[in-house]
């Protein structure tokens, strides 16, 4: 059964995107040397079914790739990972943002399949 990005499944993206467990990086799905994950990465990592060790060029019809899947259900992956991958200054720190803050709004914004 193909898995579908229902209100459940973003719901589960975004409470871990706001959780604090991940730290945002920039290009690539997850690092494991300094545990970081761009927000797709975290997508991959907390919706059961999805898998962050797959390349999105090796293995285009990979349903378990969290590129592959938002494809699949009509996302523009593009959008998502450009905005994730802009580092902006926080205004208040001074410092680059690693807390997804810059792509929050727009996956908040995303259209669910029910």
């Amino acid at each position: 059964m193909e898995l579908k990005f229902t209100q459940e499944v973003k719901d589960k993206w975004l409470e871990n995107l706001k959780s604090g467990k991940y730290i945002q990086r920039y290009v690539g799905l997850h690092n494991k040397i300094d545990n970081t994950f761009c927000c797709i990465g975290v997508l991959g990592d907390c919706i059961e079914g999805l898998d962050n060790n797959v390349s999105e060029n090796e293995t285009k019809n990979e349903t378990k790739n969290p590129y592959v899947f938002l494809r699949n259900n009509s996302i523009d992956v593009h959008s998502i990972w450009s905005l994730n991958d802009k580092q902006s200054k926080n205004q208040r720190t001074g410092y680059y943002n690693d807390d997804y803050s810059n792509v929050i709004p727009l996956i908040e914004s995303l259209q669910v399949i029910e």
